[in-house]
């Protein structure tokens, strides 16, 4: 594991890793600095305000990975920030948003997560976000050991001189280099785009998923059970809630899906960017599992490439208000009704 802001991060068990608690610091990003900090659980919060969230009048518990904990934008311009916000200004109470999401988590993850918080506190209803770029694999283990994150230090002859310690030591530090001038970074990145894809040390990728090769793959099957255990444990506790899929720039953005074609040598017909929504989606529904697909307002052509950033493809702060929008209205009904039933019954 590769975690370039290991200052933030420290060993977990059954997790791996976890953001380290009341943190106060700054990350510097490709395109700017951003604010950082965290309460005594580890969650992210604003830096400008109490960092207490005590005495809620409604508590929204937020799971996911890179894409929720937001690296890219200040707490308030993230999805949480802007939904505890919005909640509470439509509400007229106090509305506590957790937003438990760490970069690199996975539905492994998310399952341990969603049980431990529910047994921990009362939740009025719970956001689950899928990732189709990287989420959707062929997990083979139920939790993970407690680990160190690999520090980004630069040493000229890293032992073993392996290619993973070449990354570690010699890429990961000239990149944190890079992220500290973000001009420099993004000429670089434009500059030589084809050959640090081909070497796989950006973090564009193609996600396999959109191949179709590989729409019998195992790993369909495996995530949607992995996400139905989280669905479970929630329904358990009589909490609604929502999954909510976010697409990869390259499903969503014409221009990216080209230049991967070309990149790759890619041939159109191998392609199917829909090819979820015909495999993994039928199987959310078969378990009765509730969705959003945030694909198609994410993607539509009013809207290319709007919500991603310029070189490292998460979601921008327009990214981040957008999902927050498109959720808002179902938070706010469920918070609206006395006694909400759960979307599932436990089998």
């Amino acid at each position: 594991m590769v975690v370039i802001y290991s200052d933030i991060y420290q060993p977990a068990v059954e997790l791996g890793y976890e953001h380290k608690p009341d943190l106060r610091t700054e990350i510097a990003m490709s395109d700017s600095k951003v604010d950082y900090c965290t309460d005594d659980r580890g969650d992210r919060i604003s830096c400008n305000k109490d960092r207490s969230k005590k005495n809620c009048d409604g508590r929204i518990l937020i799971v996911g990975d890179s894409f929720m904990d937001a690296l890219e934008v200040n707490y308030e311009k993230s999805t949480a920030g802007l939904l505890e916000k919005m909640l509470s200004e439509k509400s007229g109470r106090k509305i506590c948003v957790d937003n438990t999401a760490v970069a690199g988590y996975d539905p492994v993850q998310y399952r341990i997560i969603a049980k431990r918080r529910v047994q921990q506190l009362q939740y009025d209803a719970a956001l689950i976000f899928v990732y189709l770029g990287n989420d959707i694999d062929n997990y083979r283990a139920d939790s993970y050991p407690a680990q160190v994150p690999v520090e980004s230090v630069f040493k000229l002859f890293p032992r073993p001189f392996s290619l993973e310690n070449i990354y570690s030591h010699w890429f990961c530090p000239f990149k944190e280099i890079l992220k500290q001038h973000s001009q420099l970074s993004i000429l670089i990145r434009n500059t030589f785009y084809n050959t640090l894809s081909r070497l796989h040390l950006m973090s564009e990728y193609i996600p396999w998923i959109i191949l179709k090769d590989n729409k019998a793959k195992p790993a369909w099957s495996r995530t949607s059970s992995l996400l139905n255990q989280s669905s479970v444990e929630l329904s358990e506790k009589n909490i609604p809630y929502l999954f909510v899929i976010l697409p990869p720039s390259c499903i969503v953005e014409k221009r990216v899906m080209n230049d991967y074609m070309k990149f790759y040598s890619i041939p159109g017909d191998s392609i199917d960017i829909y090819q979820y929504q015909k495999v993994f989606l039928p199987m959310l529904e078969k378990m009765s599992i509730p969705y959003v697909d945030l694909t198609d307002q994410i993607g539509s052509e009013k809207n290319p490439g709007r919500f991603y950033g310029r070189i490292n493809k998460h979601f921008n702060s327009e990214g981040h208000a957008e999902t927050a929008r498109l959720i808002e209205p179902w938070l706010t009904s469920v918070l609206q009704s006395p006694k909400p039933s759960p979307p599932i019954q436990s089998p």
